[in-house]
């Protein structure tokens, strides 16, 4: 039964939303801020001012951190990391932009559309992600004269990509239910298991009990 409680325990923990969450958030606040070396290191013609990923790195830690000191962020992390992923994307597009579409930071972006899905806990925000992202790209191509990443390939591989997360993210969904289910489930049955060894303990004190006096009648 211990070890049944252990597993619930750590399923619980591996659900938790704000756990979940903050694991993201150092993860992406970290890995943003060391792209651009990548980047460099294979096009060193492209722009990309540190400056910029200081401040989006800098957000999301500091949401990070805020998460153990406000319970309003605790009580909305959700909501805050829909919020950290538009900024991280409007900033990348802004990239794209200056760097004239390049192939190294279209593929950039096609990273951070597989990645951020994990971000969101509904279809709907996702669907307004996505809705934004695409206008973003848009706007970009229509400001830029001769972008090098060819629109009509880019735009094919994005939808391919976003089409991918929308039912990778509803199909999470979907697992996250069940596994909550099942734990509710587990943790039934493991209320249900305890209360009934209780149960056998105090029937056999009883007999012991009952016992004890039998012989001592039986003495007298």
């Amino acid at each position: 039964m211990k070890a049944q409680i252990k597993k619930h325990i750590s399923i619980n923990k591996f659900l938790d939303e704000i756990f979940s969450y903050r694991l993201l958030f150092i993860f992406a606040s970290v890995a943003y801020l060391i792209f651009p070396f990548i980047l460099k290191y294979n096009d060193n013609t492209s722009i990309d001012p540190l400056w910029g990923r200081i401040a989006v790195s800098s957000i999301i830690m500091l949401v990070f951190i805020l998460s153990f000191l406000s319970q309003y962020i605790r009580k909305n992390i959700a909501y805050f990391g829909y919020s950290l992923s538009f900024i991280l994307t409007a900033h990348y597009e802004y990239l794209m932009y200056i760097n004239n579409m390049s192939a190294g930071y279209a593929i950039g972006y096609f990273t951070i559309a597989l990645c951020v899905v994990v971000l969101f806990r509904s279809v709907a925000s996702l669907v307004i992600y996505i809705s934004f992202s695409l206008l973003g790209i848009f706007a970009v191509y229509l400001l830029l004269p001769n972008p090098i990443t060819n629109p009509i390939l880019f735009f094919s591989i994005l939808i391919t990509v976003q089409v991918i997360t929308f039912f990778v993210l509803v199909s999470r969904i979907a697992l996250i239910r069940n596994l909550k289910l099942k734990n509710s489930q587990l943790r039934s049955t493991n209320i249900h298991l305890y209360n009934a060894v209780e149960e056998v303990k105090f029937t056999n004190v009883q007999l012991e009990q009952q016992k004890k006096e039998i012989d001592t009648q039986r003495a007298i």
